[in-house]
């Protein structure tokens, strides 16, 4: 950090701007997230971020994994995040949606470039099994990178 001629630190905080598209599968990615199960599991998931201080941008996936696009602060580390998201939806997939034989792989894919996440929610709201499947946004993205949300995204209701 440099200083003023008056000898104060002009950086004395630090300042991240990292979003992470995090991905991981089912146990044996074995295809049971069901479309009767799926929204209220990425609508659960979405809704972790404000308690852990994150802040999560969109969920989505198939019946054998997630897509998760999220940041948090630098005293975060990228496993301890996923151990929280993955842990707190496996507790709500075995309870809330009596699944008590539930489990997720371990670990994870991890994309920290804000270029491969757009064209990777572009490519997800066009190839989705079903054609009324689209990204879900738990945050807008004028948030996340300044610019405006594309045509053809939907935001989440």
């Amino acid at each position: 950090a440099s200083t003023s001629s008056g000898g104060e630190n002009r950086m004395s905080k630090t300042w991240t701007k990292l979003y992470y598209h995090l991905v991981w599968s089912t146990s044996r990615r074995k295809p049971v997230i069901h479309a009767n199960v799926e929204d209220r599991l990425y609508r659960y998931v979405g809704s972790r971020g404000p308690a852990y201080g994150y802040r999560i941008f969109a969920v989505n996936g198939t019946e054998d994994h997630m897509h998760v696009v999220a940041s948090w602060g630098t005293t975060v580390s990228v496993s301890e995040a996923l151990q929280k998201l993955k842990g707190s939806s496996v507790h709500f997939i075995r309870n809330e949606l009596r699944s008590p034989a539930f489990k997720w792989q371990q670990g994870y894919g991890l994309s920290p470039s804000l270029k491969e996440i757009w064209t990777r929610l572009w490519l997800m709201s066009r190839t989705r099994r079903r054609i009324t499947q689209k990204v879900r946004f738990w945050i807008g993205w004028n948030v996340m990178c300044g610019a405006e949300v594309p045509h053809n995204f939907s935001k989440a209701r």
